[in-house]
Formats: C-alpha cells, sequence, structure tokens
C-alpha cells in the first residue's frame, strides 16, 4: 500500500552517541558544517566523520535563530572591532608621517580617511547585497523580455499596411516617397 516497507519503518535507525563517560576522556571532534555537508553531498570525498557523534551537534547552527538579539549583538561587535581596528591603523599611520603637520591635525585627518573609508565600506556592502545574483539573474531575464517586446512591437508597426479606403489622405511626401519606391 505504501512505497516504504513496514519492516524498514518500524526499524531503528538513530543509534546514542558512544561517548567515554570517563572525566579525563576526550571530547569528541565536531567537524565543521561546510565539512559536514560535504560529507553528506560528496560522500566520496575523504572527511572525517564520527558517525556515532549525535546529530544534533551538527545542526548547532542551523538551529539556532541568526536574527536573535545575542547573534545580532555578536555581529554588531565584531564589526565595531573591525572597524575601531582601521581607525587606530589609519591613525597610527598618519602620525608616524607627518609630513610637516601637527599631530593633531594628523589625528584629524585621520578621522576624515576613516569616516570616508567606513562610509565607502557600508557602500560597497550596500551594493553588494544589492546586487545578489538571484536579483541580477531576475533583472536580465526582465530586461530580455523587454527588449522581446520592444522588437515585437517594432515589428508590428513596420510591417503595419492600411487597406486603401476613400476616406484615407495621404500627406503629399508620403506619396511622392510611395512613388519612388515603386519605381
Amino acid at each position: 500500500m505504501y512505497d516504504t516497507p513496514i519492516a524498514e519503518v518500524a526499524r531503528i535507525t538513530y543509534r546514542l552517541p558512544a561517548f567515554d563517560v570517563s572525566r579525563l576522556a576526550p571530547l569528541p571532534v565536531i567537524v565543521s558544517e561546510t565539512e559536514y555537508l560535504d560529507m553528506i553531498y560528496n560522500p566520496h570525498h575523504e572527511v572525517e566523520y564520527d558517525p556515532s557523534a549525535p546529530f544534533e551537534t551538527y545542526l548547532k547552527l542551523e538551529l539556532a535563530n541568526p536574527h536573535s538579539r545575542a547573534k545580532k549583538m555578536e555581529r554588531w561587535k565584531v564589526y565595531q572591532a573591525r572597524i575601531q581596528a582601521v581607525r587606530k591603523e589609519i591613525t597610527e599611520d598618519e602620525v608616524r608621517h607627518l609630513d610637516g603637520r601637527t599631530v593633531r591635525q594628523a589625528k584629524a585627518d585621520a578621522a576624515f580617511k576613516w569616516r570616508e573609508t567606513v562610509r565607502e565600506d557600508q557602500k560597497k556592502n550596500k551594493k553588494a547585497r544589492w546586487m545578489h545574483s538571484a536579483r541580477m539573474v531576475k533583472w536580465q531575464r526582465k530586461a530580455k523580455k523587454k527588449a522581446a517586446k520592444e522588437e515585437r512591437l517594432r515589428k508590428q508597426l513596420t510591417g503595419l499596411t492600411l487597406a486603401d479606403e476613400p476616406n484615407q489622405v495621404l500627406p503629399t511626401l508620403l506619396k511622392e516617397r510611395m512613388k519612388e519606391r515603386c519605381l
């Protein structure tokens, strides 16, 4: 009645992890998420994978909400540390190379360069998010459809011919061109 045999459904496939209960025993090594996915999608590759390790450890990143307050704060702190490191580096470089300026002026120039660097970095990141590959494919598809539609309309208008009717009036210039074409 069903695709899967009942014996297969009733079979127990989950095995408890084989941990050593001793406190001195080393903890099992957990492979990274990418290595685990490589092992699943490319089983012919040699990846160190312990089948006795609990499956949940491989899903810990997927099970954690990436939009949680703690994750957002962690990302924000990393970003702040990165831009402050850039500020410190730019300031040290400017103070090292005074070129006739005072230290105060060099620090002011460094602050300006740092603000510009951060602004450019934000613009670049914003554009990178904006130029997402799926969105680019969608834009290319829309542009292609739009061009095809314009070409179709142009062909329809180019091939448009009106039947000669008594109520039609053709300008004299158009009549002359039509006569030239016929000759």
